[in-house]
């Protein structure tokens, strides 16, 4: 009995994953495709071991789910095709006008296979020709990035120079660093938005917290802000490599791979971080990765919308009792799984380290005020935006009480935003004032074990590169030089093209 070699249901099954991760080199690594990549593969030969027993014919079973997996994966890009306006000028296309027509054409050509008495094997040769070729170009720009980004941590001191020995080695604080993604500052709070934050801001003060109350991000943007305050350091030298470029693999490496981290763990820190939902800027190199019971990120969805998945299930949930695939929901499953489980850490014996980011109140809106789900269009924006932002303050002093009370170390815990929110318009260089405001104004409060109203620690417009050499030198003895605090404007398509903003003079 003769044996073929029939890799192309494999091939074609892993090209979308990785076109989309090809597409997306900068913001994905690797990290996160494996696991879709390993169900895909699993589940891909499971269904073609089915046919092939039912067939009883390895060419025919393999052309079969060859097919199969072609149109599945295609159907998505066929109907977007068709809803271009070019098409929508002569006949709106639906998914019940589109499906009919393509299922027939599969149905012809499945049976064409399947009865057919003739050898397949120039067929099966030529669809492995063709699943060679789709998956060697996104191979070839992913693994092409990897080996032409520059190794290495830019900008930051030389990290075997920074040694040091913790004051106190037997009453290391735990340190729960909490980023709330376009969380402003509560005067821009009032000016902007006409909402007095006295209520969350009195209740943090109440708990210990201190208050930065001018304080300012560093950067406008995600990946920037987190890459400095992280390694405590400007980001001069990945401007100086990087300064034409667009690509953010650089900043994700500095997020996942910084300064702070490799410090503290030097001290018997144990690295926890919690899932988030944006690529690029998760710890996944840390001694705990805690995903909820969902494990979707921002790579996931977009994988997942790649296919008729999604508009199956919500199709099938018109009639049987079945539970719709719905980004929103799953995103707010997430968030509220981060809030509520904060605090679950206490049983590990070594201090800890816990970096969170959540995505709020950053849009996408789909909290109000008491969590309950949100219908887009009956509020403007800005009211969308309050709305999940009294939620988020509910639910984060909720979170510190929790960690405050469960804790059997001293705690430091810092909550600040990565930048303020960016609805207001901007100008193309980036000088409107009242843009730079909204988006520069950040939320940022510092618990202290045993600050006991020593405020003078902090300065009253402190920034976030400061943050951790501040801790470092008042919990581990080091002595780093307080930086001046200073802000850099970039634009989004060219994030290292940075320029200083000099906010009393805009």
């Amino acid at each position: 009995m003769k044996k073929y070699l029939c890799l192309h249901p494999l091939l074609f099954a892993i090209y979308p994953l990785l076109f989309l991760w090809g597409h997306n080199k900068d913001f994905i690594g690797f990290s996160q495709v494996w696991k879709p990549l390993m169900i895909i593969i699993f589940f891909t030969l499971l269904f073609f071991l089915i046919v092939r027993l039912l067939l009883r014919n390895t060419l025919k079973a393999g052309i079969t789910t060859s097919l199969l997996i072609f149109v599945f994966s295609a159907y998505m890009q066929i109907y977007k095709f068709f809803r271009l306006p070019i098409f929508e000028e002569i006949l709106l296309i639906r998914h019940r006008m589109l499906i009919p027509p393509l299922a027939a054409t599969l149905i012809y050509a499945l049976w064409k296979i399947i009865s057919t008495k003739t050898d397949l094997k120039n067929l099966n040769i030529f669809f492995n020709i063709v699943g060679v070729v789709l998956i060697v170009t996104p191979i070839i720009q992913i693994v092409g990035y990897n080996l032409t980004t520059l190794p290495g941590i830019y900008g930051v001191p030389d990290r075997e120079s920074l040694n040091f020995t913790c004051k106190n080695k037997t009453g290391l604080p735990d340190i729960y660093y909490i980023i709330l993604d376009e969380y402003a500052r509560a005067d821009t709070l009032e000016y902007h938005y006409n909402f007095d934050n006295n209520d969350f801001l009195n209740g943090l003060e109440e708990r210990g917290f201190f208050i930065i109350n001018e304080s300012r991000s560093n950067y406008g943007q995600t990946h920037l802000s987190l890459a400095s305050s992280l390694n405590m350091r400007y980001l001069n030298g990945v401007k100086n490599i990087y300064g034409e470029s667009d690509d953010r693999g650089p900043l994700r490496d500095l997020i996942n791979n910084n300064l702070v981290h490799e410090l503290l763990e030097r001290q018997g820190y144990e690295i926890i971080s919690f899932t988030s939902q944006i690529s690029g800027i998760e710890l996944t190199n840390v001694d705990w990765y805690i995903e909820s019971a969902l494990k979707m990120n921002q790579f996931n969805f977009l994988l997942l919308d790649s296919t008729p998945i999604p508009t199956a299930s919500r199709f099938f949930a018109r009639f049987i009792p079945v539970k719709p695939i719905d980004h929103t929901e799953t995103v707010r499953d997430m968030l509220n799984y981060l809030f509520d489980n904060m605090a679950s850490l206490r049983k590990i014996e070594n201090p800890i380290f816990v970096f969170i980011h959540m995505e709020v109140p950053h849009p996408p809106y789909i909290f109000g005020r008491d969590g309950e789900h949100v219908i887009l269009g009956v509020k403007p924006e800005k009211e969308l935006y309050i709305d999940q932002l009294i939620y988020v303050n509910k639910k984060t002093l909720t979170a510190i009480d929790d960690i405050l009370s469960y804790s059997d170390r001293p705690v430091i815990i810092i909550i600040q935003a990565d930048h303020g929110p960016g609805s207001e318009e901007l100008d193309e260089q980036g000088n409107n004032e009242s843009f730079l405001n909204v988006r520069y104004n950040i939320l940022n409060a510092i618990y202290l074990p045993d600050m006991d109203g020593e405020q003078e620690i902090f300065s009253r417009n402190q920034t976030p590169v400061n943050t951790f050499r501040i801790i470092f030198d008042r919990y581990f003895g080091t002595n780093f030089e307080i930086l001046d605090d200073k802000s850099y404007y970039s634009p989004w398509p060219h994030p290292y093209q940075l320029k200083p903003i000099n906010f009393e003079e805009s």
